[in-house]
């Protein structure tokens, strides 16, 4: 990782042409800066020296504070993205990913792990026998992104590299270099002309202007705060426009003349102090000839010895119309969230975007079936609106859109997804109904997910439903009881029952396990089968065992039950039933190979998880009939 200094940092071409004026420029450790202006004004002359591609003609250029001014590129452990792919076209994805590790000569085994985990991480894993003239230009960015990474440099430079793409694509790329990012947390410099793209990706924007960064600050600091007339007139969709004007101060406020109009301004709502740019304190809601209404937010600004006056006219038409619209028709909003299948994606043969693309398009569907609009926010969030009309549909159904996800099958095997959805339909603006349908969404995953929760107007507390199932009214005791019917089941023909939950337990897991092997004793004592044994597995060494077995050891019931994974593989046999506590995920578990050495009886393996996490009945875990609670 690497903090970057430059310091009086000029350049000049042999042909005499200044791209670099007296650059001064600090980024942090970690860092998403992105250096934003127009053609020409020297970013990617910027970003090539930093790369070492370029040598400065005056000024110094330090990583962590060493002066790396002269140092050749390939010993400065910087990555770099183009604008144009630079992928060989005779190779495979895997051969050109590999190619910097092979000028390393780094050992073949190393290659390969470097290259399958970066492919993984990009979702590219697919791809790696294939070659470029095959993949779409968003594959082929993702391919070179890959190369930069498997480098595991300290730095790593993007020269505009999604401009060749187009905008859906863009988006997608966008979101993927900012998860990129947070995952590797490594300094990141990024130069784009796009300042939609800036505004989205950066932690912090360096403006340029003819060689020389004009103003940096994070997104937010440089459009509320603009230091200079060019600044404020290059930020911002569509670009402001200045007029000349004349500022008047009346008995009652102020007033500006406009285009041969007499704006009148409330004086609090311009700034009197003129020793810099700063916000306004206030803004007014104006409707002018073409009967379009804007909101007018006035602002100061100081050019040098020039003082403007700067107002910004934001059309909130569009807006109005649809909040205006939506109290007259009701719209309702619904958040939905994917429960589980980022977990599943982890440890089945699938593919994460193939299987997302899957549910977006059901769940496009389903909603596009409604008349209304959905839009993804988050990975595997969404946010609908649709009629109240609509809704009561859902209603009469019981959400019939969730056993429709459950139906799409992950990978090879029969683990279903899970979906939940929080729904607001409640008078109020939209921030409470946005706060209503967040507040259910939140206790649709409470409850373990896989259900709506509804919050509608004259009903008092929530009403959730569950797949096609009937309602369940504020309690998990029908599931509750469905699980343990089923447990019962499941115990009836086994010989010795091994309770486990994830490693490093805290007092949750073990917990949850003392209470799943006493739950599951007097199951079988009930069924006349006391000589049928339950042992929990669990690290015996740990300081949380040793607490809860030194509370537990005057109870008397518990003195022999625990044993350790080696002790738990002898004592697996044909009628073996596994049972899983506070834990879903194979990786984590207590004894991570344990659940695979549990025999088949006629083609089923008697797993059973009783995990708060997730809520979704009988499952499959790889080819392994599960409980899960």
């Amino acid at each position: 990782m690497a903090e970057i200094q430059l310091s009086g940092v000029s350049m000049v071409y042999p042909n005499g042409t200044q791209a670099l004026k007296q650059v001064d420029l600090t980024v942090s450790d970690h860092e998403f800066i992105v250096l934003l202006g127009p053609s020409g004004c020297g970013k990617s002359t910027l970003l090539r020296l930093i790369a070492g591609l370029e040598k400065p003609t005056e000024g110094t250029l330090r990583f962590d504070g060493e002066d790396v001014s002269t140092l050749e590129p390939m010993k400065r452990n910087v990555a770099m993205v183009f604008q144009s792919f630079a992928l060989y076209p005779h190779l495979t994805v895997y051969k050109n990913m590999a190619f910097p590790l092979k000028s390393m000569k780094l050992p073949q085994e190393e290659i390969k792990r470097r290259v399958e985990a970066a492919a993984k991480i990009l979702d590219i894993d697919y791809l790696l026998n294939r070659r470029p003239r095959v993949l779409s230009g968003g594959q082929r960015q993702r391919v070179a992104l890959g190369r930069a990474m498997v480098r595991e440099p300290v730095v790593f430079l993007l020269d505009e590299p999604l401009s060749n793409l187009d905008a859906k694509m863009r988006t997608e790329l966008r979101d993927q270099i900012i998860r990129l990012h947070e995952r590797l947390k490594t300094t990141f410099v990024y130069v784009t002309h796009d300042q939609a793209e800036a505004m989205q990706m950066g932690d912090r924007l360096a403006i340029m202007d003819m060689g020389r960064i004009v103003q940096t600050g994070t997104p937010q600091e440089i459009y509320d705060h603009p230091n200079s007339v060019y600044v404020a007139g290059f930020v911002g969709a569509p670009k402001i426009n200045f007029f000349a004007s004349h500022l008047r101060r009346g008995e009652t406020g102020w007033s500006i003349r406009l285009l041969g109009k007499t704006l009148e301004l409330p004086a609090q709502r311009l700034p009197l102090d003129t020793a810099g740019a700063e916000d306004g304190t206030g803004s007014v809601t104006v409707t002018l000839a073409d009967g379009r209404r804007y909101r007018v937010e006035p602002y100061l600004l100081r050019q040098q010895a020039d003082t403007y006056y700067l107002l910004l006219f934001r059309d909130v038409n569009d807006y109005l119309n649809f909040v205006e619209e939506t109290d007259r028709n009701r719209v309702v909003l619904a958040y939905i969230v994917l429960d589980n299948l980022q977990e599943l994606t982890q440890f089945v043969r699938a593919n994460y975007r193939a299987t997302a693309n899957i549910i977006e398009e059901t769940l496009t569907g389903w909603v596009a079936s409604m008349h209304g609009m959905i839009r993804e926010y988050d990975r595997d969030k969404y946010l609908a609106l649709f009629s109240e009309e609509m809704l009561d549909r859902c209603v009469q159904d019981n959400f019939s859109i969730l056993g429709k996800i459950m139906n799409i099958r992950v990978g090879d095997n029969t683990f279903p997804l899970s979906v939940s959805m929080g729904i607001a339909d409640i008078d109020g603006s939209m921030e409470e109904r946005d706060r209503a349908a967040n507040a259910a969404l939140d206790m649709a995953l409470q409850r373990g997910g896989n259900q709506v929760a509804l919050q509608r107007r004259g009903v008092t507390g929530l009403t959730y439903y569950g797949g096609t199932h009937k309602t369940l009214e504020g309690n998990t005791s029908i599931s509750s009881r469905v699980s343990v019917h089923l447990l019962e089941r499941r115990l009836a023909g086994c010989r010795n029952v091994l309770v486990m939950g994830h490693s490093n337990p805290d007092f949750d897991a073990i917990g949850a396990a003392v209470g799943a092997s006493r739950l599951c004793r007097s199951i079988l004592d009930a069924q006349g089968r006391t000589d049928v044994p339950v042992n929990i597995v669990t690290d015996k060494t740990c300081d949380t065992f040793r607490i809860c077995a030194g509370h537990l050891a005057p109870l008397g019931l518990y003195g022999h039950i625990f044993v350790d994974a080696a002790t738990a593989r002898q004592l697996v046999c044909t009628e073996t039933v596994l049972i899983l506590v506070d834990v879903n995920n194979p990786v984590i578990f207590e004894a991570p190979g344990l659940y695979t050495c549990i025999p088949a009886v006629d083609g089923i393996h008697s797993i059973a998880v009783i995990d708060h996490h997730r809520l979704v009945g009988f499952r499959q875990l790889g080819q392994r009939d599960t409980c899960t609670a």
